[in-house]
């Protein structure tokens, strides 16, 4: 592991989105280019974060507005640890800031690590300007940077030294803001919590604490019952001027942080309760094992007991086998790749246990699916992915466009039928409001992400058609393997370029011969 240090700050000065490496101080200069035909009138400069490690931290950084009118600031702030598993964890969310004109702002947010650096902690931070705060768009940002956890800790800063609080007696403490949970004064245990805590977990919204801490079952928060359950054990001063109090329930150990703040001491990190974020982190080693199992050449597929799925399992096998043929096939993939494949009796259940919403997914090399009377995912488009994964990893409209596309192909004598649907479906989204231009949609990371997947699906899988009914299998898979997903705006110029390499003709050309084949 390389040694972290905690000297310079690394930024990219993102003027046309070109990367350079930037010294603690130096500025995020927007002034002189544009995003999406804005000009961008905003410096950024003294970025760094406190105290980078496990709870939560701060962002601090200051802005100047060169414009002649006020200007919304907005950063998004995104960490991310995958040390537990490859869904991982994650939180992320859009804070705003108006800067008057000529004027510069000191600006601070608090957001969390669920782990500490060396654990795969990730931090993603993108800046934007906006006239109003409800004209943010994800996509539009005049700054972006992932940091991995060997990176972060180059934003380190030292913060604010700490005066040296009074002594308390912390378990009382504790015991007072339980009584006023357990007597439902919720204004005053929002004031129990530093305003870093209630910023990172809850948006600095008291409504938001209400609705979680009265939930049995919260995503990512302990919720009431648990709180007042807590039994006190022994604390701890620790050397950055907090109090550590540990605790346990059901004899699962918990932690609680103080910090004194607003002369008086605050909670300012929870920590041990487990979460569904934290179950659906492992859900494998807790499910799988309890799950019937059958092994065939190239899958192995899990079910519950008296599911649907166990009904069925001979035609399940014969199709997911002869799939992954067909596949192959038309690929020309040589591979011997095994396929984890787990079914759920309902929806319900699977975004239980999983966090994962819809009918299916991929991931790795496992597949997750719902699997009843009603509801089955197509038996080919997630198998797609995962053999696709040793060709390439393209923009999303290639990888989602290529499995919705092969669902087609390969169906047999239903793929005329099936491609005349989908020319009927294109031709009648064009004239609504959901239309998502082509070049928008090839920027995806992700789909459908930020559009409706009625629309992204079937626009991806006609783009998809085009290409390789038109220009052949080859130059697509050529595609494939050239394209890379990001959204870094310098990666989303390079591969238009590919693209426009490989087939010799120019994005709109292409965009124009689309618009030909499916929307007249």
């Amino acid at each position: 592991m390389r040694h972290l240090v905690n000297n310079n700050l690394k930024l990219l000065n993102c003027i046309l989105f070109i990367p350079q490496l930037l010294l603690a101080g130096h500025v995020v200069d927007g002034t002189n280019y544009t995003v999406k035909n804005d000009t961008i009138f905003l410096k950024i400069q003294d970025i760094n974060v406190y105290p980078c490690k496990k709870g939560n931290n701060t962002l601090k950084l200051s802005a100047t507005n060169h414009s002649d009118e006020k200007l919304i600031f907005a950063v998004h702030i995104q960490s991310n640890i995958r040390s537990y598993s490859s869904v991982g964890r994650g939180w992320g969310t859009v804070f705003y800031d108006t800067i008057p004109s000529g004027r510069e702002k000191r600006i601070e947010h608090s957001f969390p690590f669920y782990s500490n650096l060396n654990d795969g902690i990730t931090l993603r931070l993108q800046f934007y300007q906006l006239r109003k705060s409800d004209e943010w768009d994800f996509q539009k940002y005049f700054y972006t940077k992932t940091y991995d956890h060997h990176e972060i800790a180059d934003l380190f800063s030292e913060g604010k030294s700490f005066i040296q609080p009074p002594n308390v007696d912390i378990v009382d403490e504790f015991k007072r803001i339980q009584n006023l949970l357990r007597n439902e004064y919720f204004t005053n245990v929002w004031n129990c919590f530093t305003k870093s805590y209630q910023e990172a977990q809850y948006q600095g919204d008291i409504r938001g604490f209400k609705g979680k801490i009265n939930k049995n079952q919260a995503i990512d928060y302990w919720n009431a019952e648990q709180f007042l359950n807590l039994i006190p054990q022994e604390y701890f001063k620790l050397g950055d001027g907090r109090i550590l109090l540990n605790l346990t329930f059901d004899s699962i150990p918990w932690s609680i942080y103080f910090k004194y703040s607003d002369d008086q001491w605050k909670i300012d990190w929870v920590d041990g309760f487990t979460t569904l974020v934290l179950l659906w982190m492992t859900w494998p080693e807790r499910l799988l094992p309890q799950m019937q199992k059958v092994s065939t050449e190239h899958f192995d597929f899990y079910y519950d007991k008296d599911s649907y799925a166990e009904k069925t399992i001979k035609d399940i096998v014969e199709t997911r086998e002869d799939g992954y043929e067909k596949i192959c096939n038309y690929l020309d993939l040589e591979t011997n790749q095994r396929i984890s494949t787990v079914f759920f009796s309902d929806l319900t259940t699977k975004a239980f246990e999983t966090g994962h919403r819809g009918k299916g997914a991929a991931f790795d090399t496992t597949v997750i699916e719902v699997y009843n009377e009603e509801i089955q995912a197509h038996p080919y488009h997630e198998t797609v992915h995962i053999l696709t994964n040793s060709i390439g990893f393209p923009p999303a409209i290639f990888i989602e466009g290529l499995a919705e596309y092969m669902e087609i192909v390969l169906s047999g004598k239903d793929s005329t039928e099936l491609s005349e649907t989908l020319d009927k479906k294109i031709i009648e989204l064009k004239n609504t409001a959901d239309w998502i231009p082509i070049k928008k949609l090839i920027t995806f990371t992700d789909i459908p992400g930020p559009s409706q997947a009625h629309v992204s699906y079937p626009e991806a899988a006609a783009f998809v058609k085009l290409l390789i009914e038109k220009y052949g299998k080859q130059k697509f898979i050529e595609t494939y393997k050239s394209l890379i997903n990001s959204d870094v705006e310098s990666i989303f110029i390079e591969n238009i370029n590919k693209l426009e390499t490989i087939y010799n003709k120019s994005l709109d050309i292409l965009i124009e011969e689309f618009h030909k084949n499916y929307l007249q």
